[in-house]
């Protein structure tokens, strides 16, 4: 019987040791260059509003690419305590793109996060209203 790690039997129909071992190299050098490659920038993305005020809160919700002039959304809602909207749903945001989301509480905080390159694997955006003069921007990983 021929030891495992003995190439020089060449005479049965197995691949050599070194090329079943070349192979296996590339293959996970090839799944490492997809798993580290960034993230994809096909499909679409939500923003989701989260509130865990103590009070119902006003909120409105601007989504701008930065080179358009437009607002890709521009909507005001009002959530209650513990309620999660998710205003997107109708108009996702695609994935690749950069986009400037600003969050205006009524009688509260405006804040702006300038979200860059977004990927698949780090979305959706979730905005928390805790009743403070503070608002969260979160991306979700995964």
């Amino acid at each position: 019987m021929p030891s495992l790690y003995d190439d020089s039997d060449d005479s049965d129909d197995r691949p050599a040791r070194r090329s079943v071992l070349g192979g296996s190299a590339a293959l996970l050098a090839g799944l490492a260059g997809c798993s580290l490659g960034g993230g994809s920038s096909k499909g679409a993305t939500d923003v989701v509003l989260n509130s865990i005020a103590p009070e119902p809160v006003e909120v409105t919700l601007t989504i701008r690419d930065p080179d358009a002039g437009e607002p890709r959304m521009d909507r005001t809602l009002e959530l209650d305590t513990g309620e999660r909207a998710t205003p997107t749903d109708d108009g996702k945001l695609p994935a690749g793109g950069d986009y400037d989301v600003t969050v205006a509480v009524a009688g509260g905080p405006t804040e702006t996060y300038q979200w860059r390159d977004v990927t698949l694997e780090r979305a959706p955006m979730h905005v928390i209203l805790d009743g403070s003069q503070n608002v969260f921007f979160t991306l979700q990983v995964g």
